[in-house]
């Protein structure tokens, strides 16, 4: 015999039945990846964002957007229409200034979210095409490309291709060669730097086969801290992509820096780069293009972005899990943090976000 149910009860089972089905709309969603409203086949290769501006650069310039990926606009006027190389925000008082280097014509400046901009003092560029010529060679990507944009304090350094390090004091104003200590395995002049990370009070800078260096003093002096990195029998070192640094347990003991590799994965020290040991297990590529960090409720998860996705290494696990659920496994160039938001560019396939959490709580295997 069938039961009747009282209207009373009918009406919490449907209630619960529309809460469960809430719940199971909700819960794929945030343990997914979604598409921001990029252009179809878009590929970018360098984000940046301040709280709801994103910014995405390209080979042919800038996107932004100002509603986290809702829509986006072209850069305003002043900008080149060329690569976009790095991305750097200062925030200041009532606003932030954003610098974007480029492939072949230096640094640039906006401080109204892209919507204008003005060239800075092209030093870097000048020196850098002097330097080239000087070893007869072209600059990597066709001309004196900015690969790196970083700030410690009231300072500014540009990473060079043939040029080394620059050092601006008046947010590019104007520069001043910051080199002394770099070697090279070029014929002469300094190394190309392809990126630059401040870890506390020091700085470190990545090199395409020159391993890595260190400065304590703000860039006046550097000084090669390479143990352990990957280098084949000439000792040319694997080109470095990325840096990201978490702080260890107590801050008075400094950081832990993670640098990702064109070829030899992840490395990580503890002692500022006076060892550096592989962290490799879980990653099925070896080619890692970007990294960034993510701190928060007593957690810390460090991502990073590989020629098949994205992978999250979350609070003392051994490995590295793939997180890429209902995103293209394609190359990831660069990883950006807003709140409790990871954004991704994926080569071919735009710009992707998906809530940090979500993959934190994730176990092993739910993927």
């Amino acid at each position: 015999m069938r039961r009747s149910v009282p209207m009373g009860e009918a009406s919490s089972l449907r209630l619960c039945g529309i809460v469960a089905l809430l719940i199971g709309c909700i819960i794929p969603l945030a343990a997914q990846w979604i598409p921001t409203n990029t252009p179809p086949n878009f590929t970018p290769t360098v984000l940046a964002v301040d709280d709801s501006n994103l910014y995405a650069g390209y080979a042919a310039g800038l996107l932004c957007s100002h509603d986290r990926g809702a829509t986006w606009k072209q850069a305003g006027k002043g900008l080149p229409a060329e690569r976009i190389t790095a991305l750097k925000i200062r925030r200041v008082v009532g606003g932030s200034m954003l610098f974007a280097g480029t492939q072949s014509q230096g640094i640039f400046l906006s401080i109204d979210n892209g919507s204008s901009w003005n060239t800075l003092d092209q030093a870097p560029v000048v020196e850098t095409e002097r330097q080239a010529a000087v070893l007869g060679a072209k600059a990597y990507y066709g001309g004196p490309t900015v690969f790196a944009l970083t700030m410690s304090g009231r300072f500014l350094f540009a990473g060079m291709n043939f040029g080394g390090v620059f050092r601006s004091t008046n947010d590019g104003g104007s520069w001043s060669v910051a080199n002394d200590g770099f070697t090279s395995s070029a014929p002469s002049g300094p190394p190309s730097i392809t990126a630059l990370s401040v870890s506390g009070e020091y700085i470190f800078a990545g090199t395409t086969g020159d391993g890595v260096f260190l400065s304590t003093n703000n860039g006046r002096q550097w000084v090669g801290m390479s143990n352990g990195l990957p280098a084949d029998g000439r000792s040319i070192y694997s080109a470095v992509n990325a840096f990201a640094s978490i702080p260890k347990e107590r801050k008075t003991d400094g950081e832990y820096v993670f640098v990702a590799t064109q070829g030899a994965g992840v490395y990580l020290t503890a002692d500022d780069g006076r060892r550096w040991v592989p962290i490799n297990n879980g990653l099925r590529e070896a080619v890692v293009y970007s990294l960034a960090v993510w701190t928060g409720e007593g957690q810390v998860g460090v991502f990073a972005g590989a020629a098949d996705g994205v992978y999250l290494r979350a609070t003392n696990s051994p490995s590295w899990r793939n997180v890429t659920t209902g995103m293209p496994q394609a190359r990831v160039y660069s990883l950006a943090v807003a709140g409790d938001t990871l954004y991704a560019a994926v080569s071919r396939n735009g710009v992707w976000k998906r809530s940090i959490r979500g993959m934190m709580a994730e176990r092993p295997g739910m993927q």
